[in-house]
């Protein structure tokens, strides 16, 4: 239960600091690569080790979402669509990023897991504070 929790939780933040990381190499190293000309296979070489970090930052997010919505007894998940979006968004995001490194081609159900686990957030906040629209005004 709670351990598990804890552990979704920290995933969740690691995965958001290995995506800034990811995003931050592949913005400076391939448009580099790609402008130095040479040899095609250093780009596409690079190009796919980003992309298995990519999914790997993918599979820690719906192991996180997973594991942060393992026990249905925390306070915010006392609204039953909270908790399913989460372990909805972590299945989603397991599968797809798990096909895609198999290389099973789901890539495009990757986009629909961070999606989903955008909704589960949003879902787990007005969960938490339900006068945080009225306050926003």
């Amino acid at each position: 239960g709670a351990a598990a929790a804890i552990g979704g939780w920290i995933s969740l933040g690691m995965a958001g600091l290995l995506f800034t990381v990811v995003d931050a190499m592949v913005s400076f190293v391939l448009p580099a690569v790609a402008a130095a000309g040479g040899d095609p296979a250093a780009y596409t070489g690079l190009r796919a080790l980003f992309d298995v970090l990519f999914a790997i930052g993918g599979w820690t997010v719906g192991a996180g979402a997973l594991a942060a919505s393992w026990s249905a007894h925390w306070p915010e998940y006392r609204r039953g669509h909270v908790l399913w979006l989460m372990r909805a968004a972590g299945v989603l995001g397991l599968a797809a990023n798990t096909a895609y490194l198999l290389g099973l081609g789901a890539e495009r159900l990757i986009g629909l897991g961070v999606v989903l686990l955008c909704a589960a957030a949003i879902a787990l906040a007005l969960a938490i504070n339900p006068r945080a629209p009225s306050a926003l005004a």
